[in-house]
């Protein structure tokens, strides 16, 4: 799992940065109109699939479809592609960006990684960076450096949550842990185990803070099974190959090459309301009228908005109530450009824990040409709520204010904010899935399995949840599966 916060420099604070307008052109004025790069319906042969929803699942999938020599439609909700993956390009000066949605890529995530050089994208390639700079703490109304505080015993402390985390993950099959005894881990949160294992209250904070940033929910919310799950993805990852890459120019250039590489039509502003099965295919109703036949259809959505739409028939009961009732996060952040680096004469790297609402910050622009920076705030489960709950300017407002505190040079040299708030954003109403106590033996199987003629996809149905390694593993599956289907 994460790695702990080290008292000399050493990697990122958290392991995951989720949660960062698109670089793909985002088009208005029309419920069916296509995006720039689409040339209309591919050439096919093997049958129709409509995808509901255009984030990374939704295209890698319509990109392997297409590969296979079937037709393809996509209907989006919003008005722009890519879901969770936003880079964010305007307010900003200089041409910096930053990640909205989606931002780090680890050097484990390879089917991503495959993706990139496939469509000829490049890397930016951040591990080492920073490591000559130190970290702060921001605690009780002081900021310190982060050697003060993680001292060698709370960093003895960390190490044993951790280590304790390692020896309950030996047995859990992160494809399917609610097989096998293990599963009896889904009856205790993570903050069970922090109670149990009675740790040095700073060492605590940090851990609560780090799992709470990693997730986006409080620790008494959320399953050790989950958790020890993730831990078993991640054994034997290096530190430095966490959090190890970004996309050059901005996650959202991954949206753009998969749009001039995909020809099917997509509909913007279309949400989904309905889905009939049919013996021989299904169609699929649009609010703003559209109906599509198709032979197949996958649907490429977070599991809340599942929920609102109205299959015909029903939907399995286990699946129905996931789609009613499983556990999903929130995520606010905040990106603040400044017009000098000052965290750097300042002999920091920008990263920070803090006990502020504003939750987490780094350097949102490392390796980014330039003088101006920004750095990244991330507000994560009640606080990420609570931020999400103000307008705009309120929340880019109190963010900068809160910087100010921790990083007191802030004052004065504010350039441009933006802000995405996951939980309150209509079409995915939360960060990522975050598996409740209970909910992994309840709901995991039945979120990864076809309903007739009708599959699922996005981060939710892979192991990788939460991560845009999840998103293209499971569009590239279900993809595959139709494709395996038809033979």
């Amino acid at each position: 799992m994460p790695p702990p916060p080290q008292p000399t420099p050493g990697p990122r604070l958290t392991r995951r940065r989720f949660l960062a307008a698109s670089g793909a052109a985002a088009v208005a004025g029309g419920a069916a109109l296509g995006v720039p790069g689409c040339r209309g319906l591919g050439g096919g042969g093997r049958g129709r699939v409509v995808i509901v929803g255009t984030g990374l699942a939704g295209l890698i999938a319509a990109y392997e479809l297409e590969r296979q020599h079937f037709d393809v439609v996509l209907l989006e909700a919003r008005d722009r592609v890519g879901g969770r993956v936003r880079t964010a390009h305007r307010p900003f000066y200089r041409d910096q960006t930053a990640e909205l949605g989606g931002e780090f890529i680890d050097a484990n995530h390879r089917v991503l990684l495959r993706y990139v050089r496939r469509l000829g994208l490049d890397l930016v390639d951040l591990r080492g960076v920073g490591m000559n700079l130190d970290g702060a703490i921001y605690s009780e109304g002081e900021p310190s450096p982060r050697d003060e505080v993680v001292t060698p015993e709370v960093r003895a402390e960390i190490d044993r949550f951790h280590a304790e985390v390692d020896s309950l993950a030996g047995p859990v099959d992160p494809a399917d842990p609610g097989r096998g005894p293990a599963a009896r881990l889904d009856e205790r949160s993570v903050a069970d185990l922090l109670d149990e294992l009675r740790l040095d209250p700073d060492a605590r904070r940090l851990l609560e803070r780090e799992l709470r940033d990693e997730y986006t929910v409080e620790p008494e919310r959320l399953s050790l099974l989950f958790h020890a799950a993730l831990a078993r993805l991640y054994a034997g990852t290096p530190d430095g190959d966490v959090e190890a890459f970004r996309i050059d120019g901005g996650n959202a250039t991954m949206l753009d090459a998969l749009i001039e590489e995909i020809d099917a039509k997509t509909d913007l502003e279309a949400p989904v309301n309905r889905i009939e099965q049919r013996p021989d295919g299904v169609r699929v109703y649009a609010e703003t009228g559209r109906e599509v036949d198709a032979d197949f259809c996958i649907a490429a959505v977070p599991l809340p908005l599942l929920a609102r739409i109205d299959f015909r028939p029903r939907l399995p009961a286990r699946l129905a109530e996931a789609a009613e009732r499983l556990q999903y996060g929130a995520a606010t952040k905040v990106p603040l450009q400044y017009r000098r680096r000052f965290w750097v004469n300042e002999g920091l790297n920008g990263d920070a824990i803090t006990d502020l609402p504003i939750g987490t910050t780094w350097d949102a622009t490392a390796r980014q040409v330039g003088a101006t920076g920004i750095l990244m705030t991330y507000a994560s489960g009640d606080d990420g709520r609570r931020l999400a709950a103000l307008t705009d300017s309120e929340r880019i407002t109190r963010a900068a204010q809160q910087m100010e505190r921790v990083f007191p040079r802030a004052r004065g040299k504010l350039e441009a904010g933006a802000t995405a708030a996951w939980s309150d954003e209509r079409y995915s109403l939360g960060s990522y899935a975050a598996y409740a106590p209970g909910q992994v033996t309840r709901y995991w199987r039945a979120i990864r399995h076809p309903v007739g003629r009708v599959y699922l996809a996005g981060e939710h149905c892979d192991a990788f949840i939460g991560y845009m390694e999840g998103a293209v593993r499971s569009g590239r599956r279900a993809a595959r599966a139709i494709a395996r289907r038809v033979g």
